[in-house]
């Protein structure tokens, strides 16, 4: 069922303060869902404050896949124009963070202090899109924030949109890159292939923006790609303190491959424990043809530490190796979860306890293997000290 929120809100906005009332809001949320025959739990009255003990975790998996702020509520309010409070308030941010489409850059805006720019975006009928700043930016400095994971289209939205910047005069253009897409291809690793990393940070550049912020890079040199300065930040700030909360005894780090053994080292210097490595063939992309474990993890509780993981053939394959050379138990952190194809269904069956990832790319199911922690907070700490032109040495674990 397609629903017109514009004339859903138009209907019920009260006409003298031009704001609609949260009980209006939720009577109309619950008049659309009930017509869709999708809504599942209890339907929520916030008018009405409840005590601790009543407050249920509701979702609403019936509402259409686009963020509050594009139907124009900047503020919610109550029927006698007061801010919600208390129990209410409770009730309304728990059901906020059940709505689709709120992405990691409003998380990210959520925690620098500010709402996110005012951005529309017209589309044809053929797929081309045109971004287009609703406010002016003026010599302003900008972050612009999107993770350029395939397909092209995320690419594309970046570009257009630092593009748009540039050509609207602002004064600095930080492109604020989560996951930077593209970055297996760092070198010719066979004749007559292109260097998909290099152009990438070639296209960011001639775009306009004037820094990049990313994360967890495939390989740390391809910062030598852009000609400006680029701020390559660590997932680890965010996963040792998760790591440390486990406290797991005998704890053994491992790389799932030769590339990442320098990874592996920084965090078993941190967390003071010992590293194995696998060694692993490829049989083509995505396919691994042989792997052998360099190491001993009998009676050890294993974290395989990586960038990324894809469709989770090696992390599973290696998950699977550990524990018949007698691992106690095997665990996965990896920054970048691409999670294709089959991988959830490969997590699933894989004798890997837990796959601990940030939100760097948004999930497409949910798993009760895969464990999600924001990067949210380490991006909106990072972007006021560059905003604020301090040093940014302190978000590193040495």
């Amino acid at each position: 069922m397609s629903v017109d929120w514009d004339l859903l809100v138009e209907n019920h906005l009260n006409k003298g303060e031009k704001k609609m009332s949260l009980g209006l809001l939720m009577e109309s949320i619950n008049e659309v869902l009930a017509e869709v025959g999708e809504l599942k739990g209890p339907k929520l009255d916030l008018r009405t404050p409840l005590n601790e003990e009543k407050q249920v975790a509701i979702t609403f998996p019936g509402l259409p896949d686009i963020p509050l702020t594009e139907i124009g509520w900047s503020k919610l309010n109550t029927e006698e124009g007061g801010e919600i409070k208390g129990a209410g308030r409770t009730m309304l941010e728990a059901y906020l963070k059940n709505v689709p489409g709120k992405d990691l850059s409003e998380k990210i805006a959520k925690q620098f202090g500010i709402e996110l720019g005012n951005v529309n975006f017209s589309h044809y009928s053929d797929g081309e899109f045109q971004p287009s700043f609703e406010e002016s930016v003026r010599g302003a400095r900008l972050f612009i924030i999107g993770s350029t994971q395939p397909s092209s289209e995320n690419l594309m939205e970046l570009l257009l949109m630092v593009d748009a910047a540039k050509r609207s005069s602002a004064r600095h253009i930080t492109a604020v890159v989560p996951y930077f897409g593209w970055a297996r291809q760092d070198r010719k690793d066979k004749p007559r292939v292109p260097i998909g990393a290099k152009l990438i940070a070639n296209l960011i550049e001639a775009a306009g923006a004037t820094r990049i912020i990313t994360m967890d890079l495939h390989a740390d040199q391809i910062q030598g790609f852009f000609e400006k300065p680029v701020d390559h930040l660590y997932a680890s700030t965010i996963f040792i303190p998760y790591i440390q909360s486990l406290k797991l005894r005998k704890l053994t780090i491992a790389s799932p491959d030769m590339g990442g053994s320098k990874r592996a080292y920084a965090y078993s210097r941190f967390l003071k424990s010992n590293v194995v490595i696998c060694y692993k063939q490829r049989k083509k992309a995505n396919v691994v043809s042989h792997m052998e474990l360099i190491g001993k993890v009998e009676g050890k509780n294993v974290i395989i530490v990586d960038d990324m993981v894809d469709t989770a053939g090696t992390l599973c394959k290696a998950a699977d190796l550990m524990m018949e050379r007698g691992a106690e138990s095997v665990r996965a952190i990896c920054t970048h979860a691409l999670l294709s194809g089959n991988a959830y269904e490969n997590i699933e069956k894989s004798k890997l306890k837990e796959l601990i990832v940030t939100d760097s790319i948004p999930q497409q199911k949910k798993s009760d293997k895969v464990k999600v922690l924001t990067c949210s907070k380490l991006f909106a700490d990072v972007m006021h000290n560059v905003n604020s032109n301090k040093s940014i040495n302190s978000f590193f674990i040495k």
